[in-house]
């Protein structure tokens, strides 16, 4: 079978494609077929597993390692190992396309104002254990010890990094120095709003029926209760960076911004709870809102504390960043 597969690779001169293709002549059973149009370093390989042995994965997934397209070569190498795992070095190239295409980050500290150290201090350390747990192999984090001895030869702030700096991150094996800082961190509580309403007392009372007999049927007498309101919000706004080790530029930069808010409403009576029904706009009893009337009553009667609302912001500003972090370097990394 003559399998045609469609490598598309950056480089779109003619010399740059006559050497790969001649590099790749002894593969007999392939013709390669190269785009300078594609957009992309290497979009893909129409790779087909059953019409393919280990050793042509293996011979593609070489070209693939000398064009730097290192995750597709990854990739289609677990195709190698897969169907044999012991066919010539397929398991060393695996290796290799991996650790030469990993991007070791450098966390660093977080800058912030003096009330927001230790806020600054969770964010830096939640976002270093968030990109250790990375689905991605090709994301690493540099080891703590060398990580420190990065910031105690230099001090990074987000004015950027010196050439000095840029060269003690590459010796200690990083990419890029994650960098950030808190713009903006508030807790705003509202004032608490109370208002009285109209409701009735549910009671049974006694009367005499048709045939002179006491029964007991259901009345209504007027009641009030308070309603009472609160709202408090929490805001997290911060930046993070990504600076090359190599160059110094700034590779990537994004600021979000979370949001935390807690609201309650409650109401208190001296009625007994299971008694107190709301009234209509019209002063009738309103039976439908019973339930609600019940939900109201026994609602939490406090906000909840900021500290709480502090950590949810900080769980959710890890995972936003996170996310930019992890969505930038997918296609950053080839």
């Amino acid at each position: 079978t003559h399998t045609h597969v469609h490598v598309h690779w950056r480089a779109s001169t003619p010399a740059a494609r006559e050497r790969a293709r001649q590099w790749a002549a002894g593969a007999a059973r392939f013709s390669f077929y190269f785009s300078p149009t594609c957009g992309g370093a290497l979009v893909g390989l129409a790779l087909v597993p059953q019409l393919l042995g280990p050793r042509d994965h293996r011979h593609l997934q070489v070209l693939v390692l000398r064009l730097q397209a290192h995750r597709k070569a990854h990739e289609n190498l677990n195709v190698v190992v897969a169907l044999n795992s012991e066919y010539k070095d397929a398991s060393v190239l695996l290796a290799a396309a991996l650790e030469e295409g990993r991007f070791n980050v450098a966390v660093t500290s977080f800058e912030s104002n003096a009330n927001q150290r230790d806020l600054a201090l969770d964010m830096r350390s939640g976002i270093q254990n968030a990109l250790l747990e990375t689905q991605d192999p090709f994301i690493g984090v540099v080891d703590r010890t060398l990580r420190e001895d990065i910031i105690a030869e230099q001090e990074l702030s987000l004015s950027g990094i010196s050439d000095e700096s840029v060269d003690v991150g590459g010796l200690a094996g990083a990419k890029a120095i994650l960098t950030g800082a808190i713009l903006q961190y508030s807790t705003e509580t509202s004032e608490p709003i109370v208002t009285s309403r109209n409701g009735f007392r549910k009671y049974f009372k006694e009367v005499l029926d048709d045939e002179g007999k006491t029964k007991k049927v259901a009345a209504y007498a007027p009641a009030r209760y308070t309603l009472h309101s609160q709202r408090r919000q929490s805001v997290l706004k911060f930046e993070i960076k990504l600076v090359s080790t190599e160059t110094g530029a700034v590779l990537m930069s994004e600021v979000e911004q979370i949001n935390v808010e807690d609201n309650i409403e409650f109401a208190v009576s001296q009625v007994n709870a299971g008694s107190l029904y709301p009234a209509r706009s019209n002063g009738e009893v309103d039976r439908n809102g019973k339930r609600r009337m019940d939900q109201l009553l026994s609602a939490s009667r406090e906000l909840r504390t900021k500290a709480s609302m502090r950590t949810q912001l900080v769980r959710e500003a890890v995972a936003r960043g996170k996310k930019d972090i992890e969505g930038f370097l997918a296609s950053h990394i080839q």
